[in-house]
């Protein structure tokens, strides 16, 4: 069984989207695999900034992410979660994220940072990382990494 997830990494206002195909943990012999979705190019997106307020610039963003989500088959979704450090625009995006993951009935799930590192480092995980790395943006690699994270058991 293959998830499609949608990975998102926040830097300030802006968005960094990956689609990932993955095999989770257990059915693969304990370990997660995955791979690029095909069709799907990693894009950074900006917070919107066209509307006349606060309010009508987050709505354009759950406007934009749900139709995201709708357009890829995104069946999940895994966000580099914010820290105590973050800024109001990024918990502003991760808010949205998660309601509009809400909304449309599918998982939102919030991976630190410092997970993502750790398991980066883990000799054990090198294969998998390099295949699901190879080829793509170097921009794009918090946000795969981060799904790869979410359903990995390592």
């Amino acid at each position: 069984m293959t998830i499609k997830v949608l990975g998102v990494e926040i830097k300030g206002s802006i968005l960094i989207l990956a689609l990932i195909e993955v095999t989770p943990s257990g059915i693969s012999g304990g370990h997660a695999s995955a791979r690029p979705a095909i069709g799907f190019k990693p894009y950074k997106m900006a917070f919107p900034v066209a509307g006349r307020t606060n309010g009508e610039n987050l709505q354009l963003l759950i406007d934009a992410l749900n139709e995201i989500i709708q357009t890829t088959g995104a069946e999940q979704v895994a966000f580099v979660q914010a820290d105590d450090t973050s800024g109001m625009a990024r918990t502003k995006i991760e808010a949205a994220l998660e309601l509009v993951a809400h909304r449309r009935r599918i998982t939102a799930i919030g991976v630190h940072a410092v997970s993502i590192s750790a398991f980066r480092k883990k000799p054990a995980n090198a294969a998998l990382i390099g295949s699901l790395l190879s080829g793509g943006p170097a921009y794009a690699e918090k946000a795969s990494l981060c799904v790869l994270r979410a359903f990995s058991a390592t």
